[in-house]
């Protein structure tokens, strides 16, 4: 009888931790950006500590037009062809997730850009493409760190909305 009880409280007690593990266990963000881009940002780069505050997004025919604003104590660093055209990375919604979908080719033009602290640069970019949800990426440096980001600046899901 004791070898009985001993294995049914066992069996209770494995299962209770089990369903608690499968329940606890931590979900991936629906919102996170594809693994994949970790492959093109710079080597042994840390995760942004100072994040851009991006706002006021705005369409006007396939152009959208957002603030960044540097909250933070350390100067933002972006590449891109002018100030306000930002190089982009673009991800499409398939299957439950953001996947990378297409990136930009530094070339010749493409010069740095700076946001200080308590400053706001408006960006504009172009959407690529119509007939899936897509979002756009923006890199982002800690000026005079190895910290490196890549921020979401507009998601067409939400832009379908302003357009309405």
């Amino acid at each position: 009888m004791n070898w009985f009880r001993f294995t049914t409280r066992t069996l209770l007690t494995l299962t209770l931790v089990v369903a608690l593990m499968v329940y606890l266990w931590p979900k991936p963000d629906p919102n996170a950006t594809d693994p994949k881009w970790r492959e093109t940002l710079p080597a042994n780069s840390k995760p942004l500590l100072n994040i851009p505050d991006v706002s006021s997004a705005s369409l006007n025919d396939d152009l959208v037009f957002v603030t960044a604003t540097n909250s933070g104590n350390t100067t933002l660093e972006y590449r891109g062809s002018s100030q306000s055209c930002i190089s982009l990375f673009e991800e499409v919604h398939r299957n439950s997730a953001w996947k990378q979908y297409g990136w930009p080719v530094d070339g010749p033009c493409e010069g740095f850009y700076e946001i200080a602290p308590g400053k706001s640069v408006r960006l504009e970019m172009e959407l690529w493409e119509d007939e899936m949800p897509v979002r756009m990426l923006g890199r982002f440096s800690e000026k005079g760190t190895d910290r490196t980001g890549l921020i979401v600046l507009a998601n067409s899901v939400n832009l379908i909305e302003i357009a309405e």
